[in-house]
């Protein structure tokens, strides 16, 4: 996030077990926001249903969206939008050579296997009579081997700027200069956002404690 006021929104809303933070949107819409790994995060990873966080508390249904940060064989970010408005998902690689439809398409199969998984597992009915299809976002790479990251930053944060809605494209800068200068704010927010969230961890209620800490949200 470039602002104070983008990092003030996130903190509106405080880490709910399980899922990550929420993210109050345009005409009060909520988005999820999720990072994950590929080798430990049920729907995108390479091992089976039997390994899957079914995350039990968290009702889908509450949500329009869900954003996440995917990392793969621990080299590169790719960024996962599922956009439950128009029952899509969308698989976007800051790097050229990806056929991102593909990866869609599997990504919707995986998730559909997922939500059935937590019905069979958890009686969780949630999203599992959802029929997600492929979606495609034109947007700008990468022009390094080492911004995949703050592109996939800037995507969620397009993503969540154009909701409820869906961009049509999405545009990001991938000059040196630019992606310099977007680091620094990046860090900047993070360090303003763990002073506050110290201020906060002293202020709240000891059962706050394990969720700030869990997930990393305002350390330094």
């Amino acid at each position: 996030m470039d602002s104070q006021e983008d990092t003030a929104d996130l903190e509106r809303e405080s880490a709910t077990e399980d899922s990550g933070l929420n993210y109050i949107g345009p005409e009060d819409t909520r988005v999820n926001l999720e990072g994950t790994e590929t080798s430990e995060y049920a729907p995108l990873g390479n091992a089976g249903p039997d390994v899957y966080r079914t995350v039990p508390k968290v009702n889908f249904e509450q949500y329009d969206g869900v954003i996440a940060a995917v990392n793969v064989d621990n080299v590169h970010w790719r960024f996962v939008y599922i956009h439950a408005v128009s029952k899509k998902i969308f698989v976007l690689d800051p790097q050229h050579g990806s056929n991102e439809k593909e990866a869609a398409t599997q990504a919707c199969k995986k998730f559909g296997e997922f939500f059935k998984m937590r019905r069979n597992r958890d009686s969780i009915e949630d999203w599992v009579d959802t029929k997600w299809q492929p979606g495609t976002i034109d947007h700008s790479f990468q022009e390094d081997g080492d911004s995949c990251g703050v592109f996939v930053m800037q995507m969620a944060r397009q993503v969540v700027e154009n909701f409820p809605k869906s961009p049509e494209s999405i545009h990001i800068d991938p000059s040196k200069d630019w992606m310099w200068n977007c680091r620094r704010n990046m860090a900047k927010d993070i360090l303003q956002a763990s002073v506050r969230g110290r201020q906060c961890v002293r202020a709240s209620p000891p059962r706050l404690l394990p969720e700030i800490t869990k997930y990393g949200a305002y350390d330094a």
